[in-house]
């Protein structure tokens, strides 16, 4: 993406909608303390990654959504 990174992309979207649910698929890896670092994200997935663990990963995020959650900032 010109001009920005994916996070950068992830906390703007975060700055407009904190209820958006964010999900970032990377070929880089990332360990976990820099996943819980990064308040952006609500789920992380490595490449490669299968369909059948993507729809998985998906369906959890959407049924979560369906049951309200508090924003913080």
């Amino acid at each position: 993406m010109p001009g920005m990174t994916g996070i950068e992309l992830l906390e703007k979207m975060k700055a407009i909608n904190p209820a958006v649910t964010r999900l970032l698929i990377s070929a880089f890896e990332v360990n976990d303390e820099l996943f819980q670092e990064c308040k952006c994200v609500d789920k992380f997935l490595q490449k490669p990654i299968s369909m059948v663990k993507l729809i998985d990963e998906v369906e959890m995020l959407v049924n979560a959504m369906r049951v309200p959650r508090k924003t913080t900032s």
